[in-house]
């Protein structure tokens, strides 16, 4: 079952003949003119893992303290489908290969609920397959490595 990531629009000329469900809690600016009437692509799954800078120290007690030194990298991961036309061409793929060309050591902004990650594209995949279920579709897959966000710092109580 694939998730949808924007707010498509339902009609004769779309690729959608029925409404469905949509996530509007996640906002991709760059493939936003590809999705809908404009193109044939979903985005199926966006996955956002953070990570934060720790140091441990194991003592000879077994006792394990830490030092926390903030915000780390983390990447986020964007999955979706190119679908072909009705005769098999897949006009999308070369916009959207151009697109992601274009945007290639640049800084991007995804909106993930009301938190926002700029990252940098580090890799991406298209994915043909012999498979008769997707034989008019094309999978891709965007790593984009997150270099700040807006989340709020984290918040300690001293210690004694």
């Amino acid at each position: 079952m694939a998730a949808i990531y924007f707010i498509p629009s339902v009609g004769p000329n779309t690729i959608y003949a029925n409404s469905f469900a949509v996530n509007n809690s996640v906002y991709i600016p760059f493939l936003q003119d590809f999705i809908g009437s404009q193109g044939a692509l979903i985005v199926t799954e966006v996955t956002v893992q953070h990570h934060d800078t720790i140091q441990y120290f194991l003592t000879f007690d077994d006792f394990i303290s830490y030092y926390y030194f903030g915000k780390g990298l983390g990447h986020i991961a964007i999955n979706g489908m190119i679908f072909s036309d009705c005769i098999g061409n897949f006009k999308s793929l070369t916009t959207l290969l151009n697109r992601l060309s274009s945007i290639r050591g640049t800084i991007q902004q995804i909106s993930f609920g009301n938190v926002v990650f700029a990252g940098v594209m580090s890799s991406f995949t298209v994915r043909a397959s012999s498979d008769v279920a997707s034989i008019h579709a094309l999978e891709f897959m965007l790593q984009i490595d997150v270099i700040a966000s807006s989340m709020p710092p984290a918040i300690f109580a001293p210690t004694c």
